[in-house]
């Protein structure tokens, strides 16, 4: 008799709660013109910060990519054979702190050096290399600073068979304060975005509040306005971002890594949270 009252309080509570979210629902149609208006707003608001710290990734992989990339570049000693430099080589690819190692014979360094200087006959006249086995190495990019570039270069020298190394730390430095620059700005940018969004939607709240709806109702309102607001903020910069891809390409030679099922979900809950938050701060008193 227990259990059975108790399904029927249940299902006389799911049924009021999805009458009441339909209500909510159709609270926002009633001006369906208004409800897109304030959709859209909300949308471009929500699409400004994941949009921004989505190029900054895409900025932030191509500067760590082995084009561009600072470089360390272990000049093995002189007699170390072929299968030595080979054997060093995968070891350096087993480190975490290491994203790629590139060997580079004595005789691939000539050729690229003759190249370089257009002295095509200067191979042939050579008595000898005079050039030593080279392996650049690619920091890993969780060394986010230049201190930590600085203590993988002072732990390669140590290896056996490096004489020595070069490291260009006005390189490494300039890098990566543009990076930490970039960072902070784009911060800086998402934290005052978020605040004009909370403040829009708080706004937008206390407008449909006017119409004196009720209170769950209400609720249902701010959570499916904040859920559309994150459905058109997807859309935005997945349109946004299929746009810039082409000039992307075309300038940098890598493709624009676009938003991915994570980010929605991240903006269908940013979108849903902040609906909450906009009614229980616009709620009927």
């Amino acid at each position: 008799m227990a259990k059975q009252f108790q399904a029927k309080t249940y299902t006389q509570t799911s049924a009021a709660t999805t009458n009441a979210c339909g209500e909510g629902v159709k609270f926002l149609f009633r001006a369906p013109f208004k409800t897109f208006l304030a959709m859209l707003l909300l949308g471009i608001l929500l699409a400004m910060p994941m949009g921004t710290w989505l190029f900054y990734k895409n900025i932030q992989a191509i500067s760590h990519s082995w084009e561009n990339s600072p470089k360390i570049i272990l000049y093995l000693s002189m007699g170390t054979t072929e299968q030595q430099a080979l054997a060093l080589q995968d070891q350096l690819k087993q480190r975490t702190d290491i994203a790629k190692a590139v060997y580079v014979s004595p005789l691939q360094g000539v050729k690229e050096l003759v190249q370089q200087l257009g002295l095509g006959d200067l191979l042939a006249k050579l008595s000898f290399n005079p050039l030593p086995a080279v392996i650049e190495v690619q920091p890993a990019s969780s060394l986010s600073s230049v201190l930590a570039v600085s203590k993988l270069a002072d732990q390669l020298k140590l290896l056996p068979l490096v004489a020595s190394l070069q490291l260009n730390m006005d390189v490494v430095k300039h890098q990566y304060a543009s990076l930490a620059l970039w960072q902070k700005i784009i911060s800086l940018v998402i934290g005052l975005v978020v605040l004009a969004l909370l403040s829009a939607i708080i706004y937008i709240m206390q407008l449909l509040a006017l119409l004196q709806p009720a209170k769950f109702s209400f609720w249902c309102s701010g959570l499916f306005l904040g859920l559309l607001s994150g459905v058109t903020a997807i859309v935005i910069v997945a349109v946004s971002f299929a746009w810039l891809a082409l000039p992307f390409f075309n300038l940098f030679g890598k493709p624009l890594v676009n938003i991915d099922v994570n980010a929605m979900s991240q903006l269908l809950g940013i979108g849903g949270l902040l609906g909450l938050i906009g009614a229980w701060f616009a709620r009927p008193k």
